[in-house]
């Protein structure tokens, strides 16, 4: 099952880096604000996908569409990832259940920057109920440790992007 796939064009690339030099670095980054350019770029991409959304002004969501509040998170994938399964783990800067938003928005984004996949969707009570941790130090492949603690979700409980 193919995923939705949106190629990322260099003005979306220069507005979401002209943004992440603006906002500086969040004080926990583990990655010195450079996952702040993947975040930017998935709501460059969302908001391609939803002409309609209206960015907020907010810390915990980023958009409103229909009246409900859109958190997009924006995972860095190495390939597409398969449906039946893939699981994704997400990066949040606070504990989900702080979040003040309605949904999450999954992307992923292709290492190069050159495509984003659409994940799916989930509210926030459904996150909260089905997600897991993955832990600080867990072997994820051959070459792959996690660093730090990530909150993941298997991409068949998500509902998907259209």
């Amino acid at each position: 099952m193919n995923f939705k796939t949106v190629l990322i064009s260099d003005e979306m690339r220069e507005k979401a880096f002209l943004i992440s030099k603006n906002e500086g670095v969040y004080h926990r980054s583990f990655t010195k604000g450079d996952g702040r350019m993947v975040g930017f770029l998935g709501e460059q991409v969302f908001q391609y996908l939803r002409p309609g959304a209206m960015q907020a002004n907010s810390r915990t969501y980023d958009f409103i569409v229909g009246g409900k509040k859109i958190e997009v998170k924006t995972r860095i994938m190495p390939r597409e990832p398969v449906w039946e399964t893939d699981d994704i783990a997400i990066k949040f800067n606070q504990d989900p259940k702080d979040y003040e938003c309605d949904y999450f928005a999954m992307l992923g984004m292709a290492k190069d920057f050159s495509k984003c996949w659409l994940l799916g969707w989930i509210s926030k009570n459904d996150f909260l109920a089905k997600h897991f941790i993955i832990r600080k130090g867990t072997k994820l492949t051959a070459r792959y440790v996690a660093e730090q603690d990530n909150h993941a979700i298997k991409l068949k409980d998500l509902s998907r992007l259209t």
